[in-house]
């Protein structure tokens, strides 16, 4: 096992993607001593989790890069493999305070001579692209505005499906204060506020339903009294109270009589035997 070539390969090699990884294996493979590794193409795939093609298109691109040089075949089956960076000098230097060096910057690979001169000279490549630093700043914003929402709505179960069915609405700062005002509205409706909460929805179920778009429950009207004359009538059908006093022929006795009825039937009067 080749401690000393895979500590070289990390600080040493060019190589980048599968071809670094498939070097990485070779390394574990390689005599220290003599930098050579023997593994067949059955055992690289297997390591690499590749199919054999996408491993023999990883070693050609080493070679082609000089990564490795092909010595002939062991016990005629074989590849010997030589690992060229155990010869070449270390390319990348610690940065004198101990630090990690800036993770946006990697190495680029260049044929032939720096223009400096220098051989242990590495040029720099440009930092990430403004598209990966865009996304990076979209995922920021995303766990910002969807902590404020979770913050906000009263019942907090199944958080992971909730994230996933706000990342999938992408609310922009409009929406997020939409939704914001109708959890607050909604908290006070009936519904959520009945049995301890017991029917407010799950927070992604509110989400995939777009619930903030609900119409609010109208409010009771405090002073309106049930109209009780109606509720009998619907259970008892035949002549309404009103009828039954026009009888009388004396208006002001059927008025009268109709007043105590009502009084005794919304249980503000006792009858009398």
């Amino acid at each position: 096992m080749g401690f000393r070539l895979t500590k070289a390969v990390l600080d040493r090699s060019h190589a980048e993607g599968p071809a670094l990884t498939a070097l990485l294996v070779l390394a574990h493979f390689a005599d220290d001593d003599t930098a050579e590794a023997r593994p067949c193409l059955a055992t690289l795939a297997r390591i690499l989790k590749r199919s054999r093609s996408q491993v023999i298109e990883a070693l050609n691109r080493l070679a082609e890069d000089g990564e490795i040089e092909r010595r002939g075949q062991y016990r005629g089956r074989a590849t010997i493999y030589f690992l060229t960076v155990a010869t070449r000098p270390e390319i990348r230097t610690r940065p004198e305070n101990n630090t990690r060096p800036d993770s946006r910057t990697r190495p680029v690979r260049k044929s032939g001579p720096h223009p400096s001169g220098n051989p242990d000279t590495i040029i720099q490549d440009h930092p990430r692209s403004s598209t990966e630093c865009a996304k990076r700043g979209a995922n920021g914003r995303h766990a910002e505005a969807f902590a404020r929402f979770w913050a906000a709505y009263p019942k907090r179960k199944a958080k992971a499906r909730a994230e996933a069915a706000f990342r999938k609405l992408a609310p922009d700062d409009d929406l997020l204060a939409a939704m914001l005002a109708a959890i607050e509205r909604q908290r006070a409706s009936g519904q959520w506020q009945r049995e301890s909460g017991r029917f407010i929805p799950y927070p992604a179920s509110w989400l995939n339903g777009r619930c903030w778009d609900d119409d609010p429950d109208p409010e009771p009207t405090a002073d309106a009294e049930p109209d009780y004359d109606a509720a009998i009538r619907a259970l008892c059908p035949g002549p309404s109270l009103e009828a039954e006093a026009a009888v009388f022929s004396d208006p002001a006795e059927g008025a009268r009589w109709l007043a105590e009825q009502r009084a005794i039937r919304n249980g503000k009067q006792e009858v009398t035997p």
